[in-house]
């Protein structure tokens, strides 16, 4: 039956120096881009694709599938 035998244990990841993270100054340098969805409260699904410009975290469009 195999009662008795080892548990494994979890190996782990030597820390590392934690590097500062990047941002830009400028517009439009660098954009992200997101699918979003939801439903409403008849259960009608909708999703969204959210497009953001990173350097100034403005939203640029949203469009609506």
């Amino acid at each position: 039956m195999n009662l008795n035998q080892k548990r494994r244990t979890k190996k782990r990841l030597p820390k590392g120096e934690p590097a500062p993270l990047w941002v830009s100054a400028q517009a439009n340098y660098s954009w992200s881009f997101d699918f979003m969805s939801d439903a409403l409260y008849n259960g009608t699904r909708f999703r969204v694709l959210n497009i953001i410009d990173e350097g100034v975290r403005q939203a640029l469009d949203n469009l609506l599938y």
